[in-house]
């Protein structure tokens, strides 16, 4: 009895922790992409105020391009068609592109080549987070894992019927009725927490809220 219960908890506890861990890592890399964008503005703002050639003009581009990021990172963590992800993800790549040309100026302003690997690391990392959340974002639990979970419960509760038509026989029969009702209703909620946790950008009570990414104005930095 235990364990054939064991066959199908084991995996269900493997894929609700998976999901959770998933989400866990989603949160981690949302903040690392602010903050790479944000100490990219940062040091933008900086060298235009030093270097009189950049001018604010060049710290007002900066806020204009992080702005159009992160916008194109909530539609495509929102989009529900593959023509709106694919649109989002063309325009994220787009602004990526621009954002590299960006920041080609400050070489061409005269910035010190050594000085140019920290806003390139900070554009990589921005690159880097948005990559990561699309594997968590696209890539969910396999179908064939998916399909093993709903027919499991169904085959174990059928498996062990013998032994609860066992107990009705004892002298506690409405036991029967207890474990029955009970192993159902905990592989069922494991099930549909499963569910719950693997989107961590649905529209549920438990997704992560994009309110995270607030966008950065060019007159107060944040």
């Amino acid at each position: 009895y235990q364990r054939r219960v064991h066959g199908i908890v084991v995996p269900l506890w493997f894929a609700v922790w998976t999901a959770y861990h998933n989400r866990l890592r989603a949160l981690a890399h949302l903040s690392e992409f602010k903050a790479c964008a944000l100490s990219l503005y940062e040091q933008h703002c900086t060298w235009s105020a030093t270097v009189p050639k950049l001018g604010v003009i060049y710290s007002e581009e900066t806020a204009r391009l992080i702005q159009e990021l992160l916008q194109h990172l909530r539609e495509y963590l929102h989009s529900k068609t593959e023509n709106e992800k694919d649109q989002s993800l063309f325009n994220m790549y787009t602004v990526c592109n621009h954002f590299a040309v960006h920041n080609d100026k400050l070489r061409q302003h005269g910035i010190p080549a050594q000085l140019l690997t920290v806003p390139s690391q900070h554009l990589k990392g921005i690159v880097t987070s948005f990559e990561n959340l699309r594997s968590i974002r696209d890539y969910r639990t396999p179908g064939s894992i998916r399909a093993f979970l709903i027919v499991g419960i169904t085959c174990v509760c059928v498996i062990i019927t013998p032994y609860w038509a066992s107990l009705v026989k004892g002298p506690n029969p409405w036991l029967a009725y207890v474990y029955a009702v009970s192993l159902y209703m905990l592989l069922q909620t494991m099930r549909s927490l499963h569910s719950y946790l693997e989107s961590p950008f649905g529209n549920t009570m438990d997704s992560i809220s994009l309110l995270i990414l607030n966008t950065i104005e060019d007159s107060d930095g944040v």
